[in-house]
């Protein structure tokens, strides 16, 4: 064998052995000193194996209860992935991802989630947050599945800006559970979710309940900019608890679709929306009203809502929601409800509804986050998607 083609053997087996994706070991008794490339040396902390790691990597937490974790900057080629060895329970102290990028963690639990500035394409996957969550800064942030909450006299918030001011870009919660977010007294403003300075903004298959004041709440201050081009779709809100007279604030908005949502209590738009949000085949008891006039919204535009004590489409109709049981958070149809089979396949909507059920099951899609089915309960956290198609219309 000549030398050249000695080198260039040698150089090809390097290269396919880069390609290969590595795993990186951390537990609560390691060292980031260490080589963090067995079991037996692991890092300490998931900054360590991470700052170690390349694109396509694997870090693996061994069972244990973790100090608060902070990721900092780096900017692989592709996902780096984060998650308990098998069978694992992990549980961190806090979490907060500060300047990384294209990091994906999965299936553990932390009191609280934080994203910083400049932070991209970071992906919470069946995560439990027992706690505040905060998106203060970075794009292409998404939460698909898993659960935040409880919380006292705090409220999670999505506010990707260096003091309020500038805006980040899109944002994704797809099949998350928001609970349990309550207050001590009065003088405390308190939902379950809180958003702020955002552009592509999506909400679905969630469901929030026992949230004080609001469920959730789309608003603007501190020069944060409005909420633009929101996408709110196949989410299940009950009545909003503790002074609450409204489940869902949509005020300061520049454009946005609500649909196939369904809601124990009235929805509110106030402010100066710059452009009017289309709300369709929902199914909102007492609809959704201007803040101001208390009447029908005149930045909305209406169609297909079942919207008990009130009409503000043409097509819209004022019935009985026909939720199964609204004071217990359950708010799939009963038999004979007016939302079932009511919004014609003509109209956009989702393929499934909030349980993945295929929409739709009869004529028609259902009016609401629940296609109906017989014996089906929501007393659980909705499913979380196996993928995720987040398009904005």
């Amino acid at each position: 064998m000549s030398k050249d083609l000695f080198t260039k053997s040698i150089l090809t087996v390097a290269f396919i052995g880069h390609l290969q994706a590595a795993t990186w070991y951390v537990a609560t008794i390691g060292n980031d000193g260490s080589s963090c490339s067995s079991s037996a040396l692991p890092c300490k902390t998931i900054n360590g194996a991470y700052q170690k790691a390349i694109g396509g990597d694997t870090i693996q937490l061994a069972e244990g209860n973790y100090s608060t974790q902070t990721v900092n900057a780096k900017s692989p080629a592709s996902t780096i992935i984060v998650q308990p060895a098998t069978g694992a329970s992990v549980t961190l102290g806090g979490l907060t991802i500060n300047g990384a990028t294209r990091l994906e963690i999965r299936d553990l639990t932390t009191s609280e989630f934080k994203v910083e500035m400049n932070s991209n394409f970071v992906t919470l996957r069946n995560v439990t947050v027992k706690g505040w969550l905060g998106y203060l800064g970075g794009s292409n942030i998404s939460m698909i599945g898993g659960s935040v909450g409880p919380l006292v006299d705090n409220h999670p918030q999505i506010a990707p800006s260096n003091g309020w001011q500038g805006q980040g870009v899109n944002f994704v919660f797809d099949g998350v559970l928001f609970h349990d977010m309550t207050r001590t007294n009065s003088s405390v403003h308190r939902e379950c979710l809180q958003v702020v300075g955002t552009t592509n903004m999506i909400i679905r298959n969630s469901k929030f309940t026992h949230c004080d004041v609001f469920d959730l709440s789309f608003t603007e201050y501190n020069n944060s900019g409005k909420v633009t081009n929101l996408l709110l779709e196949n989410n299940s809100f009950d009545a909003a608890t503790d002074g609450g007279y409204f489940a869902v604030n949509l005020s300061q908005l520049d454009g946005g679709v609500a649909r196939f949502n369904s809601s124990a209590q009235a929805w509110v738009i106030q402010g100066t929306n710059l452009s009017p949000m289309s709300i369709v085949g929902n199914n909102v008891t007492n609809g959704v009203v201007d803040g101001n006039s208390g009447a029908c919204a005149s930045n909305a535009t209406y169609k297909y809502n079942v919207t008990k004590g009130w009409k503000c489409g043409a097509t819209d109709i004022n019935a009985s929601s026909g939720f199964v049981n609204s004071g217990a958070s359950d708010l799939h149809l009963v038999s004979g409800s007016a939302a079932i089979d009511f919004v014609p396949l003509s109209v956009a909507g989702p393929a499934t509804d909030i349980d993945g059920s295929t929409r739709p099951q009869g004529s028609a899609r259902d009016a609401g986050a629940y296609e109906f089915s017989s014996g089906s309960s929501s007393t659980t956290p909705p499913t979380a998607p196996t993928g995720l198609q987040a398009t904005i219309l």
